[in-house]
């Protein structure tokens, strides 16, 4: 009985739909309006009481009509608040929604400056309604047009509990390029879908522009600095001028990071987080093409990092660290600045990252870092090349100290190392012979066949003709051997007796004859044992 019931309802629906599809058919031009503005939301409020195919399909034909009269008059208003408020409505459906919003923002565009700039924080408020993604890309855009307008400039608006969703829609539109490079079919750090909800019906380059600028000015207001950061940071890059000039403005004012006291906290998760995810846009791989987001550019990815070389947090993000410190070192579409931010990123993890971090980050940094340095080389260096491998040598000798046992039975790593300062240019070759330095104390402690294998390099070293490796020579083998160990003693002597004073005198400093007779006292080294290691 119920279900005669319900289709009797619908066919008399049906019915009464019909008969306004006729009185609209017969409307003159001079009463459209007012037509108009009773009709639509009556109309798709019948959306919500039936889902029955007949009242749909009489509901589309009344709305077809519709469109004809708003195309052929655009100067008929389209009843945005009572729309609005059908979406408010509890028992509102999905499909009535959809409908009421879409006329609701052809509306909102037909209306006045006024008009839109005061039904900013209406806007605002009803943003809880919505929880479909597309329905909520719908008010945000409204958001957008009515702070366009002057919306919220008073001081009077307020967010609200939105306020980290709005957040994430004004990173996205700050991000969004599309009326500026029509090339580009996705912006970096947008995907396909993403592009397609930020587009404004009335977009151009012009208001598009506006918009940014109102919409951080306004936001630079109501949000907290860390919800507020990557927005600024995005900004910053912006191609337009006066977006990306109040970016760095407001960047100053409100989320500066290099102060002695940060006005925003880099330890806070949710932000460390955000920033990783617009770094590198879809970490996990997405089933769908239109939902994949491109990373950020790379001016973005530089100022992300600059923030990361600040962050305990970003040190100890494995495996997003990891992921971060190689797409900047060795990614495809790198550039010098990214590099060397990289690199400053990834000297920062070795010196901050906790000990369980470095176990698992390290091995695989420092065979990042050798092959760097074994790589290709052009005929000449520019500044920023010679920086990356300064520095390069920095990160090796940074985790010799942190993490000795990622190198302490590796001696091939030496020998690579040693080939290669010989051939560093001036302003390489401190940080290298430091480097190389460093590291002999990774191998004090290491097993008697990598000690075997040192002793062998180091008596072939020890004489080369490189003066570098002689000095390296007879520091490791004080380093590694001792003077009181038969191996590092001989390599010594026999380095004092060098034709280059640096080398000979180095050798000299090094051999403590005063200390070498007290162990020969202790019996430690005895003349005997001298004798047969040096006839041999």
């Amino acid at each position: 009985g119920l279900q005669a019931m319900t289709e009797e309802d619908d066919v008399r629906r049906a019915d009464a739909l019909d008969r306004v599809l006729t009185r609209l058919a017969l409307t003159s031009e001079k009463n459209s309006q007012q037509v108009i503005q009773k009709l639509l939301p009556a109309v798709i409020s019948e959306l919500s009481c039936s889902s029955a195919k007949v009242v749909l399909q009489k509901v589309i034909q009344i709305l077809s009509t519709c469109n004809k009269v708003l195309a052929a008059q655009p100067e008929v208003k389209i009843p945005v608040e009572p729309l609005l408020q059908v979406c408010l409505e509890e028992n509102a459906s999905q499909v009535a929604r959809s409908y009421a919003l879409m006329y609701a923002e052809k509306g909102f565009l037909r209306e006045d400056a006024d008009f839109q700039a005061n039904m900013l924080q209406k806007i605002f408020d009803s943003l809880e309604a919505f929880k479909a993604a597309s329905t909520r890309s719908v008010m945000y855009r409204l958001a957008l047009v009515s702070l366009g307008s002057g919306g919220g400039g008073d001081g009077e608006v307020r967010l609200g509990r939105g306020k980290a969703n709005f957040l994430e829609f004004a990173l996205h539109f700050v991000l969004y390029q599309g009326p500026y490079n029509t090339r580009a079919v996705v912006s970096p750090g947008l995907s396909p879908e993403l592009m397609g909800s930020l587009r404004c019906q009335d977009e151009d380059y012009d208001n598009t522009v506006r918009r940014k600028v109102r919409m951080l000015k306004f936001l630079a207001r109501e949000a907290e600095a860390e919800l507020l950061l990557p927005v600024l940071l995005a900004a910053s890059e912006d191609p337009n001028e006066s977006v990306s000039s109040l970016g760095e403005s407001l960047l100053r004012k409100r989320a500066a990071i290099s102060n002695v006291k940060p006005l925003v906290d880099l330890e806070d998760k949710g932000l460390i987080d955000r920033l990783f995810g617009l770094f590198h846009g879809s970490i996990q791989a997405v089933s769908e093409a239109s939902k994949k987001v491109e990373p950020a550019s790379l001016g973005l990815r530089v100022r992300i990092l600059g923030c990361f070389i600040r962050s305990l947090r970003a040190a100890n993000g494995f495996p997003l660290s990891l992921k971060t410190i190689f797409e900047s070192l060795y990614g495809a579409g790198s550039n010098a600045r990214l590099k060397l931010a990289g690199m400053e990123y990834c000297i920062w993890t070795l010196q901050h990252a906790d000990q369980d971090q470095l176990r698992l980050v390290g091995p695989l940094v420092l065979q990042g870092l050798v092959k760097s340095l074994t790589g290709q080389r052009p005929a000449t260096l520019d500044q920023g090349a010679v920086r990356l491998r300064a520095f390069s040598y920095e990160g090796i000798a940074e985790l010799s100290k942190r993490l000795p046992q990622a190198f302490s039975d590796n001696v091939e790593i030496i020998g690579v190392l040693m080939r290669e300062v010989t051939t560093e240019v001036e302003q390489v070759k401190v940080s290298a012979m430091e480097c190389l330095r460093l590291i002999a104390s990774a191998y004090k402690s290491t097993g008697s066949d990598a000690k075997a294998k040192l002793e062998q390099m180091l008596n072939v070293t020890v004489s080369s003709p490189s003066v570098t490796l002689r000095l390296l020579s007879v520091a490791w083998a004080s380093t590694v051997f001792k003077t009181q160990d038969l191996h590092g003693l001989f390599l010594v002597i026999q380095a004092t007796g060098d034709a280059e004073e640096s080398v000979s005198q180095e050798a000299e400093k090094l051999l403590k004859w005063e200390r070498l007779q007290e162990e020969a006292g202790k019996g430690a080294v005895s003349t005997l044992k001298m004798h047969d290691y040096f006839v041999k």
